[in-house]
């Protein structure tokens, strides 16, 4: 059943699905029933939402396991960055499979607004992108003035993650996580800055994850205190590397839905009225 939120429709109306992503209103076809006539436009925007949704699922999927817990709005909102992305560089007259826009404005997403990790990390770590390499150089940091410790953790495990993602070849390739572990002292005390290297690829578009894991120590040695509250985990950066791309064929094949054929409903137009004929008396 459909229901009006204020300018926007969302639910099930009929055999179409209406839904707010954003400030767009979009409409897709109920699973299972039988084809809604489209425009060209809904069409071709229902074709790029989907493909935009995909590609965001294999993005969260790459942050795994940093992100362990997220905000109930955090899918919605994400795949809607990614199919503003999308849609903007796609006009009608180009291929919505080649063209993808800049994706810096994914950098610094928050995966969990209830855990957000601006209020626990206040160093800025510099990432280094070349064709074959992904430096990230993280700086010296005071603890517990650029690192806030949970009252109950004694070790915060920083965590950073790398996916290299070939949109045009439908490529992907995951990275093995690396960690830094740092222990709560009763005194200040400093963390000496350390340079992390990953994978880099020319021309593959980069996501680079950091989230922060605290840890308790017990009995049967450190456990990770699992929190939706103390989960903070984000995108630090999202950005091209550079140089041109070439064939992937070991990196993993990234799996799309093909594009529906719809049938178009021309409207018809009303038969004009015909002139009685006159009869013989």
């Amino acid at each position: 059943m459909g229901r009006i939120e204020g300018k926007f429709v969302s639910g099930i109306v009929g055999p179409a699905v209406f839904r707010k992503v954003g400030n767009r209103q979009l409409v897709s076809a109920k699973h299972g029933s039988h084809q809604i006539a489209m425009t060209e436009a809904s069409d071709r925007a229902s074709y790029i939402f989907g493909r935009a949704s995909t590609i965001a699922r294999y993005f969260r999927s790459a942050a795994r396991p940093i992100l362990r817990f997220y905000d109930e709005g955090m899918i919605s909102k994400f795949t809607g960055k990614c199919n503003r992305i999308i849609q903007r560089m796609n006009a009608a007259d180009s291929d919505p499979i080649k063209n993808y826009d800049d994706f810096s404005i994914l950098n610094g997403f928050e995966f969990n607004q209830d855990s957000q990790l601006r209020r626990y990390l206040f160093t800025q770590p510099q990432v280094i992108l070349t064709e074959d390499e992904v430096v990230i150089d993280f700086p010296e940091t005071e603890i517990a003035r650029d690192l806030n410790f949970a009252p109950y953790a004694q070790y915060c495990t920083i965590a950073f993650k790398v996916a290299l993602f070939d949109l045009d070849q439908e490529r992907r390739l995951k990275q093995d996580v690396q960690l830094m572990e740092v222990g709560c002292k009763s005194d200040k005390f400093t963390f000496p800055a350390q340079r992390l290297s990953f994978k880099g690829a020319s021309g593959a578009l980069c996501l680079i994850y950091v989230g922060l894991l605290y840890s308790e120590r017990t009995f049967a040695g450190n456990a990770v205190i699992y929190s939706q509250q103390l989960s903070p985990s984000a995108i630090l950066r999202a950005e091209y590397c550079p140089g041109d791309a070439v064939e992937r064929v070991d990196w993993s094949k990234m799996t799309f839905k093909p594009k529906v054929k719809r049938k178009r409903v021309k409207k018809q137009k009303a038969d004009k009225p015909q002139k009685e004929e006159e009869e013989d008396y």
